[in-house]
């Protein structure tokens, strides 16, 4: 029986076997991991444990537990940590309705393309494909802020696992429901890209210029700071 070390993998394949039910899925993993595994899984000192936070203007984050959750003055940013991975997520659209990806087609090819689901779901790049979308012609519509991206597939599942808490979180704070499909800046080819639909958590492919979704701004969240 092959042996699954990635966090993010055996969260997935749980969620997926529990039908996209959270909560069934986290006592599976919990079961799985056992109890003193949990404990110093979510103890441990020299990182933020997994879950939801509020994120202030300073960076100074504070866990979200609900509507008991200790006060954070200007939220900027709602952050998720899972394992070793972590994003610090916009309270707001980068567009208020649906939009294309690029204004543009693109006649320039270069070799970070995902044709296969399995390699788009492993990419954790977003602030690079970012970037590359931009030289091609990010679409104007979409506005970053100073050190927002576009999420990468990997990033949008990790929200995506994580979306019934931070939707909750958002809604503590004031922003805008994170809902629809939503674009990743995973490149498929030169003209299209994968996208993640958050209401079953399939993913597609799409037309950068031409096909409309939805695109929430995250950035890097680092998850070894002082909650």
């Amino acid at each position: 029986m092959e042996t699954i070390n990635n966090d993010f993998d055996v969260r997935l394949g749980l969620l997926r076997e529990t039908g996209y039910n959270v909560e069934v899925a986290q006592k599976c993993l919990d079961f799985v991991r056992g109890v003193n595994e949990v404990k110093k899984h979510e103890s441990s000192s020299d990182r933020l444990a997994d879950g939801v936070y509020l994120i202030d203007t300073k960076g100074n984050a504070v866990r979200y537990v609900g509507e008991d959750t200790e006060t954070v003055n200007d939220t900027a940013y709602i952050g998720v940590v899972q394992g070793s991975h972590s994003v610090a997520i916009s309270l707001y659209d980068a567009s208020k309705k649906e939009i294309t990806l690029t204004s543009k087609g693109n006649d320039k090819k270069h070799g970070g393309y995902k044709y296969k689901y399995t390699d788009a779901v492993q990419d954790w790049d977003g602030e690079a494909n970012t970037e590359r979308l931009k030289q091609i012609g990010l679409n104007p519509a979409i506005q970053l802020k100073d050190g927002e991206y576009i999420p990468s597939l990997a990033e949008m599942y990790l929200i995506s696992l994580n979306l019934k808490v931070i939707n909750a979180a958002i809604r503590f704070v004031g922003g805008e429901y994170i809902s629809d499909c939503c674009w990743s800046s995973t490149e498929y080819s030169a003209t299209s890209s994968w996208f993640l639909n958050l209401y079953n958590g399939g993913a597609g492919t799409g037309t950068n210029d031409s096909v409309y979704r939805r695109v929430r701004p995250v950035k890097h969240f680092s998850d070894n700071q002082n909650a």
